[in-house]
């Protein structure tokens, strides 16, 4: 009977080991994951941003180019720039706080 409990015991405690291993892992995974999003989501603003820039700065030349063409001043007041459009979430990104 106590070589019985002993062995209980032993299984129980490797058992709560191997459950606090794996809560690790599985926290170092999920950080890993949310850094990975984070990173890719801003190389994604940062490319919309840059896009949109050189969109806006292509419009101005050309609308400079226009003015100059029609020999009219050429201020940039009469010049829409576009906001910045943000990418939306991946579909890895909308499910990343179903896990948090």
């Amino acid at each position: 009977m106590v070589l019985q409990q002993q062995i209980m015991d032993q299984f129980r405690k490797d058992n709560q080991v191997l459950l606090q291993q794996l809560e690790k892992t599985k926290s170092r995974n999920l950080e890993d994951i949310k850094t990975k999003l984070a990173a890719r989501r801003a190389r994604r603003q940062e490319e919309a941003r840059r896009q949109t820039e050189t969109a806006a700065a292509q419009r101005i030349l050309e609308e400079q180019s226009k003015a100059v063409a029609a020999n009219k001043p050429t201020d940039a007041e009469h010049v829409a720039i576009p906001e910045v459009i943000i990418p939306r979430e991946t579909t890895e990104e909308q499910v990343l706080p179903v896990f948090t």
